[in-house]
């Protein structure tokens, strides 16, 4: 899986995908490849497991699993990190949003908040 950081917001059928998101985007190749060379998107490299705070207990329990970064982890199904990490699947939800949320760049507010 390849996660890319929207760089400006765009539409994407019907959609807006506002900028600073990471995601992973199951578009055809060629069209990633335009919105790289435009610099609307750019590639994220997801950091492993063991550098995310708390984690390093879970990172070891993944590792035996062969799940060693945050991209793996958060592509993984939930019903294997249940099985994995023997949590209930409200936890690994709430998991994969931290993780998310880890990987989001720090928004400016600049001067004023906004």
């Amino acid at each position: 899986m390849t996660l890319y950081r929207i760089l400006r917001s765009l539409n994407h059928g019907g959609r807006r995908i506002e900028r600073d998101q990471v995601l992973s985007l199951n578009w055809d190749q060629p069209r990633l490849d335009k919105l790289l060379k435009l610099g609307l998107i750019a590639r994220v490299s997801p950091p492993p497991l063991t550098e995310l705070p708390g984690w390093k207990a879970r990172a070891k329990k993944l590792a035996a699993h062969d799940i060693t970064d945050a991209g793996q982890f958060l592509e993984t199904d939930d019903a294997l990190l249940v099985k994995h990490l023997r949590n209930r699947p409200d936890t690994i939800k709430r998991l994969k949003t931290e993780v998310t949320r880890w990987m989001q760049p720090e928004r400016d507010k600049g001067c004023c908040g906004g």
